[in-house]
């Protein structure tokens, strides 16, 4: 939570520049950069994650980094596109909306964004549920983290897909940029677990702000479809009476 209201203070002080500075937001900030620090360098936090690290993960240290964002990413995509399916919803309302809007550009790039996650689906499980199988035995194939890199670019492309898809359909309006920020900002919160031995124990849970967003996000596209044939059906009795 302190680093989704981090990214979030950070957005929006990029946005609104001078007019972000005011008391309360820059404590908010503050308060949230010392809770990130509290987390990295806490002694106590320290000893619980080597006993975590021991208990769920002992061989988490030896993998680099990059092997550590590649799981993570896997399994956001894995909760995401296979186990809830709440990204393929997304995709569709984002084709229906671009339909509605009769947006050419839109609609070919949605229909190639639930294409790739058609895709990705067969690609995640497997490699992804022997990571989880291996993690907790002191023995660890470090080569099974390469089979993560085809569905983890592909999970990429879908995520900039639907940036350029609201973007297309939103352009610059505030719409567009709560969408953004809110799915960026829960994502690289998600994303941060990377660093923690508990990234596989911990399933989905540290998913849920992500989860919630993307429902919220499904409503709002929910409303405006409605919305727009509310107001077509309005033109079409003028035009009658008329």
């Amino acid at each position: 939570m302190a680093i989704m209201l981090f990214i979030y203070l950070i957005i929006r002080l990029v946005i609104e520049k001078k007019e972000f500075l005011n008391i309360y937001r820059m404590i908010c900030l503050l308060v949230s950069f010392l809770s990130i620090l509290n987390v990295l360098f806490c002694p106590g936090n320290q000893k619980r994650g080597i006993s975590e690290m021991t208990h769920w993960f002992p061989t988490f240290d030896h993998l680099s980094f990059w092997d550590k964002l590649l799981i993570q990413l896997d399994n956001i995509a894995s909760n995401l596109i296979v186990n809830h399916n709440l990204m393929g919803i997304f995709l569709l309302l984002l084709l229906a909306r671009a339909v509605q809007k009769r947006q050419s550009l839109s609609i070919i790039l949605s229909g190639l964004a639930i294409m790739l996650s058609k895709i990705s689906e067969s690609l995640i499980s497997k490699p992804l549920d022997t990571i989880v199988k291996h993690s907790s035995g002191k023995e660890f194939n470090y080569n099974i983290t390469s089979m993560l890199l085809a569905p983890s670019l592909i999970f990429i492309i879908i995520l900039g897909l639907v940036v350029f898809i609201i973007i297309l359909l939103y352009g610059k309006s505030s719409k567009s940029l709560i969408a953004i920020t809110s799915l960026g900002t829960t994502f690289a919160t998600g994303m941060s677990l990377s660093l923690s031995p508990t990234l596989l124990a911990s399933e989905d849970r540290p998913l849920l702000f992500l989860y919630f967003v993307i429902i919220f996000n499904c409503v709002v596209l929910l409303d405006d479809m409605i919305e727009f044939n509310k107001n077509k059906d309005k033109i079409v009795v003028k035009k009658i009476s008329e």
